[in-house]
């Protein structure tokens, strides 16, 4: 998963194009297409300005008597900066000038051109307009034209021109719902493809009732744990989480039902969740004994949630672990290395997930 920073360039009724502001396309486009299809695949998503810039930039245009906003709210070089500790930044723009497609201008500072061109060919795909290439362009000095670039401390940078708002047909394109989600769909999936796809816990099933089962038979697993499947699947749609994850990671903590670690089948624990008062790894006793399998797997389902952000009512919970400290902390299977477990345990969950997924029937 990466962990990326949207500008929305420009501000309120920035940029008249043939049909639309450029600055509130940029916001329209980045909002509701592009941040939420890279959640989707499991990438952390945060924004340049606030969700209220708009109306902000829109009483500071009537306090002042502007026509429109462009950065007197937002510095360039205060988004550029916000990108600390981030993999990448997108600057979201449409261009002007009497061209058309698609264009990137990748960081001079941190060029990162395959990312680059895919992002541009991504694009351009999904609009269905021309791909006009990546770019680079400097001052006398040498450093980044743009400032926002400039200023990146991201660890990529790219300004996504996605069109020309001054062409009918581009500004077409760029207006178009199915366009526009096909656009974002596109580019999250090229960046997935970049830093590597992730699951999310929480969401709708990333795989079949029977993949799981032909994935838990393919790795010899007991029949007992073949048949819970069932209930991992139902379980986990309750709570909005992917019983694709919830299912891999029981085979991961109980060797697909055979154990042979601390825990055996009697404590109906298929995620290792430990007491209320914890303790060691190695201490069977520090660990949950469930009356049931379906109390047992409520449990380890309800944790999952509460590391993805679930809130669950206190009259359901199972989970003797349920602490609200832990509320939205692994929003990913991969994040729960160092959490639910030590390093590299969402690593091997991970492919443990994906192998469910390629599993065929």
């Amino acid at each position: 998963m990466a962990k990326i920073r949207i500008d929305d360039g420009h501000g309120w009724r920035y940029n008249k194009g043939r049909l639309f502001y450029e600055g509130e396309q940029n916001w329209i486009f980045s909002r509701e297409y592009l941040g939420p299809a890279l959640e989707k695949e499991g990438h952390s998503v945060s924004f340049t300005r606030g969700a209220d810039a708009l109306q902000k930039e829109q009483r500071y245009a009537e306090k002042y008597r502007l026509y429109g906003i462009n950065n007197q709210i937002h510095s360039l070089t205060a988004r550029g900066e916000s990108g600390k500790d981030h993999d990448l930044l997108i600057s979201n723009h449409s261009n002007a000038g009497g061209g058309r497609g698609t264009n990137v201008w990748d960081d001079t500072g941190t060029p990162n051109k395959p990312l680059a061109e895919a992002v541009c060919k991504a694009c351009a795909e999904g609009f269905g307009l021309r791909n006009g290439g990546v770019h680079y362009r400097k001052r006398k000095d040498g450093r980044n034209y743009y400032q926002v670039l400039l200023s990146n401390k991201a660890k990529s940078g790219i300004l996504l021109e996605r069109g020309f708002h001054d062409n009918l047909e581009d500004s077409k394109a760029l207006l178009s719902s199915s366009k526009q989600r096909s656009a974002a769909e596109r580019i999250a999936s090229a960046i997935s493809r970049f830093y590597g796809k992730r699951t999310s816990i929480i969401g709708r099933p990333t795989a079949t009732l029977n993949q799981m089962k032909e994935y838990a038979k393919k790795k010899k697993a007991e029949d007992f744990f073949v048949e819970l499947a069932e209930l991992f699947y139902d379980i986990s749609l309750e709570y909005g989480v992917d019983p694709v994850v919830a299912f891999a990671q029981a085979g991961k903590e109980t060797a697909f039902g055979r154990y042979g670690g601390v825990l055996d089948k009697s404590f109906r624990n298929p995620g290792a969740i430990k007491t209320r008062q914890g303790g060691s790894n190695n201490d069977a006793a520090a660990h949950e004994r469930f009356s049931s399998w379906k109390r047992g797997i409520t449990a380890q389902v309800q944790h999952l949630a509460l590391y993805g952000g679930q809130v669950i009512p206190k009259g359901q919970v199972a989970d003797p672990r349920h602490f609200d400290f832990l509320r939205g902390t692994a929003k990913t299977a991969l994040e729960l290395s160092g959490k639910w477990a030590g390093p590299g345990y969402g690593e091997d969950l991970e492919k443990r997930i994906k192998d469910i997924q390629n599993s065929c029937l």
